[in-house]
């Protein structure tokens, strides 16, 4: 990932709960169903600037240059879709 996946996993550190009980480990499956199913809801462009970053662990470089989009575009884009998903996940009660 050329240095890209500890940044990409520290910018989700904030919406991912970590830890090793049996509680934590039903909590993750949880967290996991949560995820794929707001995934699924984000419009496609979204979703896939949001799967190159957190899935492929593309850099914002990368990303912004297939897309077409300026980096702050695609770091903006980013921060809203993490914003969302935080949401989402207190909602759920995945997050506390």
């Amino acid at each position: 990932g050329g240095g890209e996946v500890t940044l990409t996993l520290e910018e989700l550190q904030e919406c991912i709960p970590t830890g090793q009980s049996v509680e934590d480990e039903v909590q993750n499956h949880e967290l996991v169903l949560v995820i794929n199913t707001f995934v699924k809801s984000l419009p496609l462009t979204e979703r896939r600037i949001f799967i190159c970053r957190y899935w492929y662990f593309d850099s914002i470089a990368t990303i912004a240059k297939d897309f077409g989009l300026s980096q702050n575009n695609v770091k903006i884009t980013l921060y809203r879709t993490r914003q969302k998903l935080l949401k989402i996940l207190e909602q759920e009660g995945v997050f506390l």
